[in-house]
Order: C-alpha cells, then sequence, then structure tokens
C-alpha cells in the first residue's frame, strides 16, 4: 500500500507537469499565431478587394464596352496588389474578366450567403481555415450588377502547423476533461497491482509455510505411534542430505530402529 500511495503521488505529479499552465500557455501562443497569421491576410485580402473595386468603378465609364480593356486592367490591378487570382462576373454568373492564374474560381463555387452580403455592400472573406488560400468578394458598382472575386496563396505550411495545432490543442482540452477519470482509472490499476502482489506473497508465504510444516507434521505423527508402542514408525528421509529435516528424519530412524 506504501507502493500504490507512492505511484498515485507519481502519477499526480506527471499529470501537473502535462496539465500545467505553462504548457497550455504555450499551446494557445502556438495557436494564436497561427490563426494570427491567417487573419492578417484575411485583413490585407479585404484591403485589397476595396482598392482594386474602388480602381474598377473609377474606370468603368472606360472598361465598361471593352472586355480586352477590361482583362488588362483587371490584370494590371491584381499583379499591383500581388493577387494570385481575380475574376469579375455579372448577377447572372457571366464572367466579364479573369487573371490568367484565376481558373480554379468558379463563381459557382461561391456561397448564396456570401453574394448577398456582398449586393448589401459588404466586403466578404470567403475564406476557411484549411484552404490554402483567402479570398475576398466585393460588389462593383460602377459596372451595374457585377462583382469582383479575388483571391491570394498562403503558406500551405503555415495552415498545416495551424490544423495540426489545433488538433494538438483539442486533444489536451479532451484530456484536461478527463484528467480526474484518468486519476480514477490509474489509482485502480495500482491498488489492483498492488492486491495481486499482495495475494502473491501470501501464496508463497503459506507454500513455503507447507513445506516446513509438513516435515514437522510427519515427525509429531510418528512420535505419537512410537509413544503408542509401535516402534516400526519411521519417517520419509526424502531431500538433499544438508537439509535439517532430512537430518532429523534419520535422527528420529535411527532412534526407533535403536528403541526396537
Amino acid at each position: 500500500f506504501p507502493t500504490r500511495r507512492s505511484s498515485d503521488l507519481f502519477l499526480s505529479t506527471g499529470l501537473e507537469n502535462w496539465f500545467s499552465q505553462r504548457v497550455k500557455n504555450a499551446l494557445d501562443n502556438s495557436l494564436a499565431v497561427a490563426q494570427a497569421y491567417l487573419q492578417e491576410h484575411k485583413e490585407n485580402i479585404r484591403a485589397d478587394a476595396l482598392a482594386m473595386a474602388a480602381d474598377l468603378n473609377r474606370e468603368s465609364a472606360n472598361l465598361d464596352f471593352s472586355p480586352s480593356r477590361l482583362r488588362q486592367v483587371v490584370n494590371a490591378q491584381a499583379a499591383l496588389r500581388s493577387l494570385t487570382e481575380a475574376i469579375v462576373f455579372d448577377a447572372s454568373g457571366q464572367v466579364l474578366a479573369r487573371t490568367g492564374l484565376s481558373f480554379t474560381m468558379e463563381v459557382e463555387q461561391i456561397p448564396v450567403d456570401a453574394l448577398e452580403r456582398a449586393a448589401s455592400g459588404e466586403v466578404v472573406e470567403v475564406t476557411s481555415d484549411t484552404d490554402d488560400r483567402v479570398r475576398a468578394l466585393v460588389r462593383l458598382d460602377g459596372f451595374g450588377d457585377a462583382y469582383l472575386y479575388v483571391g491570394r496563396f498562403v503558406d500551405a505550411k503555415v495552415l498545416g502547423y495551424m490544423e495540426h495545432t489545433q488538433n494538438m490543442v483539442a486533444e489536451y482540452q479532451r484530456m484536461q476533461r478527463e484528467r480526474s477519470g484518468i486519476q480514477i482509472t490509474s489509482a485502480l490499476i495500482f491498488m489492483i497491482v498492488a492486491l495481486l502482489l499482495l495475494f502473491a506473497s501470501v501464496w508463497i508465504g503459506l507454500a513455503l509455510a507447507n513445506e516446513l510444516v509438513a516435515p514437522i507434521g510427519r515427525l509429531i505423527m510418528a512420535a505419537d505411534r512410537v509413544r503408542a508402542g509401535d516402534l516400526l514408525a519411521r519417517v520419509p528421509e526424502d531431500g538433499p542430505d544438508s537439509d535439517e529435516f532430512v537430518m532429523l528424519s534419520r535422527a528420529f530412524n535411527r532412534m526407533t530402529a535403536q528403541l526396537d
């Protein structure tokens, strides 16, 4: 039982180290840094989309009737702001202009609620935490019912680290919620092991005691027979010559033989 208490103390100390405030802060800070990186890119793409929309609106009178000129300006504006993809489309979903690297941008993939929010004048982020790019959608007032949809790639490694950190934080929080259960289960395991060791010790002790008591019992029974007049009583002499009980049994047998 002292061993069990020591084991409980060891486990409790280990859990305290695992769930210390320092470990929690390290995980939270790692996640915060990754989220801040992505949030910065989201804010930048919103600002770039708004600025590019303002430039296109100012040139709308010259661009509305010239698709080739519109494509040139869209490409120039995207390159100026380091945007890897950009498209301009109208309310029917027809693409009016797109940059060369925007082949993965499809109007049909834009959520309906994002289009509704953009139609009301909001700059909408169309990005999830698992994407390898950030995108924004904004209405172009100078082109009637048209929209600008832009995107920029972000470092996939950082997003991978963020996803991994999110999983680690979730697992850490799950283990923290199950902390008391882990302690109780571990304490029960230590108790069962301690009881098994105790039972094994008792069993071994009883087995050794039986080995010691059996020769004595045979000597007592043989002595009772001699006392009753049976001088032919003998005890087994099995065992090594150096064994004390064997030596005692031989002496007893010599004595009864001499008496006989």
